[in-house]
């Protein structure tokens, strides 16, 4: 306990001063991106829950009641600020959904990302609901991608859902410009030894004879970002690896703060996902996309598919869960050859695992206002964008 305090200590910038108090809390500096898009960042004062910053006198004050925990300092910085309305985009913090049951405060969460099944928080949730740990979870508002998720979330925390699609996806209109029919775009996952590169790296050499057979441009969609200083290594690494594996004819897009992601997916034919964020915020704008999960004997991954959640079968009009040649080709071939107004029809049958788009975030930001003001949060347009 010591040991962990000291490292604590030496680790964390240390804020000496008491935090001012304040109606409005943002839960993570790391809510920072997607929040701004929604709020007014100006009215909320932030709680640092990574350790990257600590308040020393919450710290020692938490110590002095003989409480130990990083919760109870979570608890006690809560206690002291006195906020009305706690809110954050890192919906798979388990302390967020504790909070309901220490103070009456306002709790509002914001879906970042995609939810898998294993090794994330709803496999997390499962075992400890198993032990009735989560029979104090409880969350006001839950903001989510899907209806998939909103029920899977509903089993266990305590609250209301809004369907309200990814922000950051909201937040790009939907491009306009003709899509280069000659394109297949594969979203990078990449991760240096790891078993499940392995089974990608097939998957990607089948892509690379789909695209020559059909005179198809191979591009890869980078991960790692190129102009932040802790991924620019692994970001060269990347690109390194995919010209050594595909050759120099492919085209590597890397990632930095210039590249506009979402209208690269816009202007692509046909994009392949093995499970990433994009590759579903790609079918929420309609874009031709293909979810292939190319581990289906490796556990825990083989459970990761898309339509796991609800019992759906392996494969189907858009996605794949196996490793078989034939079959992957067979559907690479019929979404390319598919109009685009027929598979507007076709992700339209599947409206509760596809998240939803609402451009500018408008639909959320009236709901949002509604919510708040129902609830007792004077001027929430004023807290609002």
């Amino acid at each position: 306990m010591i040991f962990k305090i000291l490292n604590i200590l030496f680790t964390s910038k240390l804020n000496f001063f008491p935090p001012k108090k304040n109606k409005y809390l943002i839960f993570d500096l790391e809510s920072k991106k997607i929040l701004s898009k929604i709020f007014k960042l100006n009215k909320f004062s932030i709680l640092h829950v990574r350790k990257e910053q600590i308040n020393f006198f919450i710290l020692l004050k938490t110590f002095l009641n003989f409480k130990f925990s990083y919760f109870d300092y979570i608890i006690n910085y809560i206690k002291f600020t006195q906020p009305k309305l706690i809110i954050t985009s890192i919906d798979n913090n388990i302390a967020f959904y504790k909070i309901k049951y220490e103070f009456n405060v306002l709790t509002i969460f914001f879906q970042n990302g995609q939810r898998l099944s294993h090794n994330d928080i709803f496999s997390i949730l499962r075992n400890k609901n198993k032990k009735k740990i989560t029979q104090n979870f409880s969350v006001d508002l839950m903001n989510v991608f899907d209806q998939t998720t909103s029920n899977n979330f509903l089993k266990i925390i305590k609250g209301t859902t809004n369907i309200s699609g990814s922000i950051l996806n909201n937040d790009r209109k939907i491009s306009k410009f003709k899509k280069n029919n000659k394109t297949l775009l594969f979203i990078s996952l990449w991760r240096e030894k790891k078993i499940e590169q392995d089974k990608t790296d097939l998957l990607l050499k089948i892509l690379k004879n789909f695209s020559i057979k059909n005179n198809l441009k191979l591009l890869i969609l980078g991960k790692y970002k190129l102009d932040l200083i802790k991924e620019s290594f692994r970001a060269n690494e990347e690109k390194i690896y995919y010209f050594n594996l595909l050759g120099n004819k492919i085209k590597f897009i890397s990632n930095n703060s210039k590249r506009d992601t979402y209208k690269i997916l816009d202007q692509s034919d046909i994009i392949v996902s093995t499970g990433s964020t994009l590759g579903i915020e790609s079918l929420a704008r309609q874009n031709k996309t293909i979810i292939i999960s190319p581990f289906p004997n490796i556990y825990p991954l083989n459970k990761n598919y898309f339509t796991y959640y609800n019992g759906m079968r392996k494969q189907g009009p858009f996605w794949f869960n196996g490793f078989d040649k034939y079959s992957i080709e067979k559907l690479l071939k019929k979404v390319k050859n598919l109009k685009q107004s027929n598979w507007k029809k076709i992700s339209k049958n599947f409206q509760n695992e596809i998240p939803k788009y609402d451009q500018g975030n408008r639909d959320l930001k009236k709901s949002l206002k509604s919510f708040l003001e129902k609830n007792g949060i004077e001027a929430a347009n004023k807290l609002l964008k």
